[in-house]
């Protein structure tokens, strides 16, 4: 966007596409880099399955499509094919996926279709449009599970005030990060709430940034209801 990297698709070399990086437009990053890259300081090297930002559920069919722990016992969601285009400033990947199972049945099928902007403030816009299809011949069921589905893994920097576990050891994080949804409900109280949007914020060198993700008013159930942690998990 305006020259400058937004995110970039991945759809080979793990158990489901995923984008990584993803930056604001002075090229700060607002993901975690673990376990794409396992080397960089400060981070934690929790929840190997948290791929910067991604779509996926865990129980479909009874089959756990979110974590990648065991590939015996666990889904994946392979691609197809990718095309990609732009038209008056829009990116746009449409990518088409099956979600098959650790015996090789295939649960469904998706159409992604992912746009890119840039706005006049220097913000970037991200729309993320899933449809998923059944087979012809059975129904799909989707769990009642928190294990899901738009989530991104922001920096440990964004996070508010929390606790986490490195080798066994509690160890507490003095973040300066919010969590806020559209009722102004905030931080660790925003979980498992129902709400239209939900936003990740935090200062860093002067300026703040932050990541908001809106559920489309269109969607079953809207408002959904959000898996947001103050550890950095926000889907």
């Amino acid at each position: 966007l305006g020259g400058q990297l937004f995110t970039e698709y991945i759809f080979k070399g793990a158990p489901k596409p995923y984008l990584y990086p993803v930056l604001a437009g002075d090229g700060t990053e607002l993901m975690r880099h673990f376990p794409m890259k396992t080397d960089v300081e400060g981070e934690i090297r929790d929840h190997p399955h948290h791929r910067s930002l991604w779509f996926t559920h865990g129980a479909v069919n009874g089959v756990d499509f979110w974590l990648e722990a065991d590939l015996k016992k666990q889904g994946q969601i392979v691609n197809q094919s990718v095309e990609s285009s732009v038209l008056d400033g829009v990116g746009e990947i449409h990518s088409r996926n099956r979600w098959v199972g650790p015996d090789g049945t295939v649960h469904l099928t998706d159409d992604t279709v992912i746009r890119v902007r840039g706005l006049a403030d220097g913000s970037r816009m991200l729309d993320y449009e899933v449809t998923l299809h059944a087979p012809a011949d059975k129904p799909v069921v989707f769990g009642d599970t928190k294990e899901g589905a738009m989530a991104i893994r922001v920096p440990l920097w964004m996070t508010p005030p929390h606790s986490y576990t490195v080798d066994r050891q509690r160890t507490k994080h003095e973040g300066l990060g919010t969590i806020v949804n559209a009722e102004g409900i905030r931080n660790d109280a925003t979980w498992g709430k129902r709400s239209a949007w939900v936003d990740y914020y935090a200062p860093k060198d002067g300026k703040t940034y932050g990541v908001a993700m809106f559920d489309h008013p269109k969607n079953p159930r809207f408002p959904t209801w959000w898996h947001v942690r103050s550890y950095a998990l926000f889907a």
